[in-house]
């Protein structure tokens, strides 16, 4: 579907998440960008046989060539975003471009951890034995017809092109990169100057509040990059946003605005669990509300999901100094002051 002069957005199927109670994202947006001489292909999707053929099927009925393509670019390395680039970069022959700190395993902050030290950092941080035990580490199997390993765990991207962000993808193409890291360490939006447009990855969804984590007792304060590119993307020249999923949608800064409120009122929740003395992530993570279900109903990996976000705004506090982190061999907690 031509969505702008010069611009198209694709769908690319991926299969329900049976972990989530509605089945979760069906589809990842594709974008065809046209440039001096081609094409630049924005983010690939799940590494699935009918997501592929959807795209090449796409191509056709477009009337582009595979090597009309010139560069393809991934907004960053969670699967339903590069799953595909290798396929795309074979099918093409174009240069597949990513940010360095998502190049690899670098979205993945389970990745290459023994095994015994993410169970005992999960224990520290008060996850019941009894959780461990029934998925809350391991990603359990999806029926989609593909393997496991080559759905949800696909073959590192070939990058040709590492980005550090706020470089020109292609000469003479204005589009820019700009560095958005909080959904992953090196997650990129891409500034169309001339059109004036954003493809915003999932650094900006119209629906979805982005999941933004912290692996237990990692360093860093991704909630803190995430909320303070947010806000560096208001001042932003834009008509219009092309996200991920979902749909496009105007300017940003309404948007932007909401994904704000909801991290404060998120972190003032947080906060006054503690008002009655000191408690785990884990039991922080079990009071509060998540809108996908109540804490019982959660899949021990959405739970898990849901614990390391807690852990990112619990870190967000503490580098704020509104509450403090309590740490012994045994057990992290956290207090207010």
């Amino acid at each position: 579907m031509q969505i702008e002069d010069g611009v198209f957005q694709f769908k690319v199927p991926m299969p329900a998440n049976p972990n989530i109670p509605d089945g979760g994202l069906r589809y990842t947006l594709v974008y065809l960008v046209s440039v001096a001489d081609g094409w630049v292909v924005i983010d690939a999707g799940l590494n699935t046989d009918i997501g592929f053929e959807a795209f090449k099927e796409s191509l056709h009925e477009v009337g582009i060539q595979p090597n009309d393509i010139k560069l393809i670019v991934i907004t960053h390395g969670h699967p339903d975003h590069a799953g595909l680039a290798n396929r795309f970069k074979s099918f093409t022959g174009a240069k597949l471009a990513m940010h360095r700190l998502d190049a690899g395993d670098g979205a993945n902050p389970m990745a290459h951890r023994d095994p015994e030290k993410i169970h005992s950092a999960m224990l520290r941080y008060g996850v019941p034995e009894s959780e461990l035990r029934e998925g809350f580490v391991n990603r359990p199997q999806r029926n989609t017809g593909n393997t496991l390993d080559t759905v949800w765990r696909p073959p590192h991207p070939e990058v040709d092109l590492i980005l550090e962000g706020n470089e020109e993808l292609l000469p003479d193409s204005d589009l820019w990169t700009i560095w958005t890291p909080g959904h992953s360490p090196g997650h990129i939006c891409i500034h169309d100057r001339k059109r004036k447009l954003l493809f915003s990855g999932d650094h900006i969804l119209p629906v979805i509040t982005p999941h933004v984590s912290l692996f237990p007792g990692d360093d860093g304060n991704p909630l803190g990059e995430f909320i303070r590119r947010q806000q560096e993307l208001k001042s932003l020249d834009v008509v219009a946003i092309h996200p991920a999923h979902e749909y496009s949608m105007p300017n940003p800064k309404e948007r932007i605005d909401q994904l704000l409120e909801h991290h404060r009122e998120r972190l003032d929740e947080i906060a006054a669990t503690l008002s009655d003395g000191p408690k785990t992530a884990w039991q922080v993570a079990s009071v509060i509300h998540w809108n996908v279900a109540p804490w019982p109903d959660l899949s021990p990996w959405t739970r898990r999901m849901a614990m390391m976000e807690t852990i990112s705004h619990l870190q967000y506090l503490v580098v704020e100094g509104e509450i403090e982190k309590q740490e012994t061999d045994a057990m992290v907690s956290f207090a207010k002051p």
